[in-house]
């Protein structure tokens, strides 16, 4: 089944955080409403971004769905679970490494929680929060020279200047 994309997807990110600065933490945003497939700008921002810091050694990934409150919460529960499945699915299949060791968590939240919830039918409701870090690594540690490149090519890339 084809289904027609609702607009374009959208990402934010985080490199170099202070808690970590050897982590990226980014949300895929705005899925198609009950759907699971990554859009154009979501598989850009993996390729682009994620895929490398995964071919370092030590580098873990934490993979979780998220679906609006529109639908029974199993599922959305079962969407979210999906979304985050084919994140995962996406980076081994054009990784090099091809490593389901370096996924630490993939799962899925469901329905947002009261606190965070915006709306019926929210874009950050239907999202996948990607968390790739050093597991090696310490609030302490210096950056990681790919890392820092990474985040200065993402300032400076088309996607992320057309989600601001």
């Amino acid at each position: 089944m084809t289904r027609q994309a609702r607009g374009p997807g959208k990402v934010t990110a985080e490199f170099l955080r202070d808690e970590d600065p050897n982590s990226v933490f980014a949300l895929l945003l705005n899925f198609d409403f009950d759907f699971e497939g990554l859009k154009d700008e979501h598989e850009h921002f993996l390729t682009d971004f994620i895929l490398p810091v995964l071919e370092l050694p030590n580098w873990k990934i934490s993979v979780s769905g998220n679906a609006s409150v529109v639908g029974s919460k199993s599922h959305n529960q079962e969407l979210s679970e999906r979304r985050a499945r084919n994140v995962e699915e996406f980076l081994l299949v054009n990784g090099k490494s091809h490593d389901v060791t370096q996924f630490v968590d993939v799962g899925g939240f469901g329905e947002p929680n009261p606190d965070r919830h915006h709306g019926p039918d929210e874009d950050r409701d239907r999202s996948v929060l990607v968390f790739a870090f050093d597991g090696k690594s310490g609030p302490d540690a210096k950056p990681n020279p790919l890392l820092i490149d990474l985040a200065t090519r993402w300032l400076l890339d088309p996607l992320n200047a057309a989600s601001r």
